[in-house]
């Protein structure tokens, strides 16, 4: 009787063992593909910097209104670069945000409220119109198509 309890232990512990590492397997698939989403949507690159913190914006007047805002610096390495194009010098005077409303720098007379407007931008993957050599372009981010990363988090079966 004893030699059956404990066989029967072991299955019981086997069967729990294989359960587990098929759900680890799938935790592991699906962080790896959610995992990007959930930092762009924090802020971060994929790294786990802000992005925030790989550019500076500064106010842009014009005749006493806001213009809009000035990429005056931007690391090599900044995702704002590598995903819209943007460049130093660019006047981005349109963000896009959560839903897809755009915001017009001449909407706000708040430079803080447009450059959060941009933040917001990369975080939902909103296009930015900026201004560049006199020219006005529509910089679409790239990688991720969703209108909202949120639509297109995977979810597990």
């Amino acid at each position: 009787m004893r030699g059956l309890s404990l066989l029967a232990l072991l299955v019981v512990i086997a069967i729990m063992f294989i359960l587990w590492t098929q759900n680890a397997s799938t935790v592991s698939s699906v962080k790896k593909n959610v995992e990007p989403q959930v930092q762009r949507i924090a802020g971060q690159d994929t790294s786990g910097r802000p992005v925030s913190d790989t550019y500076t914006l500064a106010s842009v007047m014009e005749n006493g209104r806001l213009r809009g805002v000035r990429v005056s610096s931007l690391a090599a390495d900044s995702i704002m670069r590598s995903s819209y194009g943007l460049k130093e010098g660019d006047v981005i005077i349109e963000a896009g945000g959560q839903g897809g409303v755009m915001m017009s720098a001449r909407d706000t007379s708040d430079a803080e409220m447009l450059k959060a407007q941009v933040m917001s931008a990369y975080q939902y993957n909103q296009p930015l119109v900026v201004e560049r050599d006199g020219k006005k372009l529509t910089l679409q981010p790239s990688g991720n198509s969703a209108q909202n990363p949120l639509d297109q988090l995977t979810k597990p079966k």
